[in-house]
């Protein structure tokens, strides 16, 4: 009886290990329906258990549930913990924490110094430390659904989009700077500053990108023929550019006057993309599994990276390096080095992979981990970006790299 109460123990230390919910609930029940027979025993040999008890003194209660409540109340408020466990065991040096959050897109969003994470949680915007996961900042503008989040260039502000269609800015004080309407009838999905930070560009109708000034006013559009499933922001040849991805299609923007647009078509599904920060090329990764990084000048291909048997999620760079992170559906993590062109490290979770982002300095690296994924999205499934957004529940882990 005691050996088969030790093995429940055991069997839900296991499960606690391998964060395997129905494992540990398992052993828990063993434990306690074993240990009722043993209760029993002692308190046959020692008298009554029951009187036993009575006999305590109040003063003896109190003193024990003081202690049982200094001993759990820290561990029920906090939001974050650390999450090394058996973590340590795999190809990574560090597992700084995990928190449970409900996400609308997946979006993860290092600030420019690495220091700092943001990410949308049911309606609002949460920025963390990205080294202990402690909330910093909390940003809600009720009835407002807060739904995407972008840092400034100079990390100083935030740019939010809402799923009622306005666009805002906030100070890292927590004070709103502007807002102001860019869709009546769409969410703004997705914003991002320019690299100069003097613009915002915000996704909100499926075939509608537009740009707009630090005061709310609209200063650009770039249509779209397809419904535009994600968008990226950065620099190309000297330039700030736009990058728009449909299903099959993916166009390059100049933001400058009378600019053509680059047009990539004839793409075998598009899955995810990511922009290579110094604009030396742009990675796809397509519905087969397939990853290749794109010229944008000719339109060609210039290298396939890999070929994973898995759908990819999502795809991000770090700005400092030349390494790219990928994101799958078996919640694999992947970490290339594209100078060397090697995998150089990799983890599983337990769900899908459904965002990553790298730090500027690619020394961190931030997952969102979703346990089951509809099976109808064939693009990201943060990035099939149509009107209601579900709310799904998501882990946020932030690992230190052990090779940055």
């Amino acid at each position: 009886m005691i050996f088969g109460f030790l093995a429940g123990l055991l069997l839900a230390y296991v499960g606690y290990l391998l964060e395997d919910g129905v494992l540990r609930g398992i052993g828990l029940l063993l434990a306690v329906v074993l240990a009722i027979p043993v209760v029993i025993r002692v308190s046959r040999r020692r008298g009554d258990f029951v009187q036993s008890l009575r006999q305590i003194k109040p003063m003896g209660w109190a003193i024990a549930l003081a202690v049982l409540g200094v001993a759990a109340v820290p561990a029920l408020a906090k939001e974050s913990r650390p999450c090394g466990r058996i973590d340590l065991a795999l190809n990574w040096s560090a597992c700084l924490f995990r928190v449970n959050q409900r996400l609308y897109q997946g979006d993860l969003v290092f600030s420019p110094d690495g220091s700092q994470i943001a990410m949308v949680d049911a309606g609002r915007v949460v920025v963390r430390e990205a080294a202990t996961g402690r909330r910093v900042l909390t940003l809600s503008d009720r009835p407002q659904q807060l739904i995407s989040v972008a840092f400034a260039p100079d990390g100083k502000t935030l740019a939010v989009g809402t799923q009622e269609g306005q666009l805002q800015r906030w100070s890292m004080q927590g004070d709103r700077l502007q807002a102001w309407t860019v869709h009546e009838n769409h969410g703004v999905r997705q914003v991002a500053f320019t690299p100069g930070g003097d613009r915002l560009v915000a996704l909100a109708s499926a075939q509608d990108v537009t740009l707009w000034s630090l005061e709310g006013d609209a200063v650009g559009r770039l249509p779209h023929e397809s419904p535009i499933d994600q968008i990226v922001v950065g620099a190309h040849q000297g330039q700030e550019v736009v990058v728009t991805s449909s299903a099959s299609v993916i166009r390059l923007w100049e933001l400058r006057q009378d600019a053509a647009p680059i047009t990539l078509d004839g793409l075998d599904g598009i899955a995810a993309i990511a922009l290579h920060p110094q604009g030396e090329g742009l990675a796809i990764a397509d519905q087969n599994g397939a990853i290749g990084l794109w010229d944008l000048t000719p339109g060609t291909r210039q290298t396939q990276i890999t070929k994973l048997q898995a759908r990819i999620y999502d795809l991000a760079f770090a700005d400092q390096e030349q390494t790219l992170g990928i994101a799958t559906s078996t919640g694999e993590v992947q970490i290339w080095d594209l100078e060397r062109q090697t995998q150089v490290e990799t983890v599983d979770h337990r769900g899908a992979a459904e965002a990553v982002a790298l730090s500027p300095a690619g020394d961190r690296v931030a997952v969102a981990i979703a346990p089951q994924v509809q099976e109808a999205v064939t693009q990201r499934p943060q990035g099939v970006r149509v009107e209601g957004q579900t709310v799904r529940s998501a882990q946020v882990t932030v690992w230190q790299r052990s090779r940055p």
